[in-house]
């Protein structure tokens, strides 16, 4: 395991367009490497303060970058961050860090893990690759370099100390739905959060606990529409025991990343969106699999479309119970283990 005296580099970005999934993820494994001992540096061309403050608040440090995300220059000064910090491995996360990032750090001397749902950024030379998807498979991964490993499926979602608190739980059956949970992340850039407040909103007897991200853009408007449904709708932020808000309640609205697999986790039946090509086709695997609900395209979201999905998911009490047992078997919290043992290897 990591020593007191050995340092994990996370180069990650977060903002209003690509949302805070690509950090959170890689918390969950910072968690990991820093309960066996050793420190994290967070390092961003772009975060939001909020997200910054949070880090720190749990031990950890970051540093700011001046360049273009995924240039030679970010990775110049990604490997002088570790060579000042005797690093020996880099995780990244995003859609930014292709070959010639990954030759610059590799040139640097450091061994690099990659998080990548893309299969897209090649030619590969990172170490590691790691893509939690149901789908992933080695021949997304054909040009790469002769020593890249791959941790493909998910057995690798990485999940924050705070779920792996749940370990054991078990959701109760439920008979109806009366209790949502609506989260779109850091940021939400469609508005998403709006649509579906109305839509549960239309429903009788229907309650919602919305939680409002950090980089959110309408965060006092939504606080306002909250308040025209007083008593049904309440509004939260800065969420630090998220797997207790989602075993209050029976159902989730989402969009796709990161809280996807929290939801699975926590046996959480779950209607969600996609933004893009790779989330498709991932909450398609798992809708054909029984697991969640897609929305679709988020640029086609509304209340009525919303609101439809609602009831018929309220009618399928037996694919309902279906998902609810398998869901755990899909995602078993073990997964900042198993790359975490990797790394100390």
């Amino acid at each position: 395991m990591p020593g007191t005296d050995q340092t994990l580099l996370v180069r990650a970005d977060a903002n209003r367009t690509i949302g805070t999934g690509h950090v959170m993820r890689c918390l969950a494994l910072a968690e990991a490497w820093q309960t066996a001992g050793g420190r994290v540096v967070f390092v961003s061309v772009e975060m939001t303060r909020a997200l910054q403050e949070r880090l720190q608040g749990r031990g950890h440090r970051f540093v700011g970058l001046a360049a273009v995300p995924g240039s030679a220059e970010d990775a110049a000064q990604v490997g002088a961050l570790a060579r000042s910090h005797s690093v020996k491995w880099v995780v990244a996360d995003g859609n930014g860090f292709g070959s010639v990032w990954q030759c610059g750090i590799k040139q640097a001397g450091l061994r690099i893990l990659q998080f990548d749902d893309y299969g897209q950024l090649s030619p590969y030379c990172s170490d590691v690759i790691v893509n939690p998807n149901l789908d992933a498979v080695p021949e997304f991964y054909t040009r790469r370099a002769p020593y890249t490993r791959l941790l493909l499926g998910s057995r690798y979602v990485q999940l924050r100390s705070e779920f792996l608190a749940w370990r054991g739980w078990v959701r109760p059956q439920q008979a109806a739905h009366r209790q949502v949970l609506i989260t779109f992340g850091g940021s939400d850039p469609d508005n998403l959060t709006a649509d579906a407040m109305g839509a549960v909103a239309g429903l009788p007897g229907m309650t919602a606990t919305v939680v409002v991200g950090a980089a959110n853009p309408r965060q006092d408007e939504l606080r306002a529409l909250a308040g025209t449904w007083a008593g049904r709708m309440r509004c939260v932020q800065d969420v630090a025991d998220m797997p207790s808000l989602m075993a209050a309640v029976d159902l989730a609205i989402i969009c796709a990343g990161g809280t996807l697999w929290e939801c699975l986790y926590m046996q959480l039946p779950t209607l969600s969106f996609v933004r893009d090509a790779v989330q498709e086709r991932v909450v398609r695997s798992l809708a054909s699999r029984g697991l969640v609900w897609c929305l679709g395209d988020a640029a086609g979201a509304s209340s009525q479309r919303i609101r439809a999905a609602i009831e018929e998911v309220a009618r399928a009490a037996v694919p309902r119970e279906a998902a609810r047992v398998a869901c755990r078997g899909i995602v078993d919290g073990e997964g900042s283990a198993r790359v975490l043992a990797l790394l100390k290897d």
